[in-house]
């Protein structure tokens, strides 16, 4: 019988100096917010006498827990509809938020490489709505990883 109350009596001291189990971080599982992204700068890629643009994107908030590929290529296509054709598209560089300034040349590159966070090229010459994606890079951490990339028809999916 002692051993009970001595069981029972430092089981209540235990609970009673134990904090109460935190509440799980639910913030990891709420869906995707689409931030709002602003164009900052865009650079020409030519080749021959075909010119066509990288779009550097400034996203106005960046967590790269709740970020991924999917989410990156949704953002993208949908800017994609707001591109004038003057403008084509060679590649989307998404960046964190930071405060851009244009200051022309390789000094723009540096600043844009530092706050990079995705960067999507396409295939050349595509006619329809969805160009094809030749890579997606994420930066994780300032380290570049490559993925290869989905279909078309995946991404229709996703924009209707």
């Amino acid at each position: 019988m002692n051993k009970k109350i001595l069981f029972a009596a430092a089981t209540l001291i235990h609970l009673a100096c134990n904090e109460r189990p935190k509440t799980p971080d639910t913030s990891l599982f709420e869906p995707f917010k689409i931030p709002s992204i602003h164009k900052i700068y865009t650079q020409p890629v030519c080749h021959g006498n075909a010119c066509s643009y990288v779009h550097y994107l400034m996203l106005d908030t960046y967590d790269d827990a709740k970020f991924d590929d999917y989410n990156f290529v949704y953002l993208a296509d949908g800017y994609l509809d707001t591109v004038k054709t003057a403008l084509p598209v060679a590649a989307i560089q998404f960046c964190s938020p930071f405060s851009f300034r244009d200051i022309g040349g390789s000094e723009n590159d540096e600043q844009l490489k530092n706050h990079a966070v995705a960067l999507l090229w396409y295939r050349e010459g595509y006619e329809g709505k969805l160009p094809e994606i030749s890579s997606v890079t994420i930066w994780n951490n300032g380290r570049p990883k490559e993925l290869h990339w989905m279909d078309i028809e995946t991404r229709k999916g996703r924009t209707r």
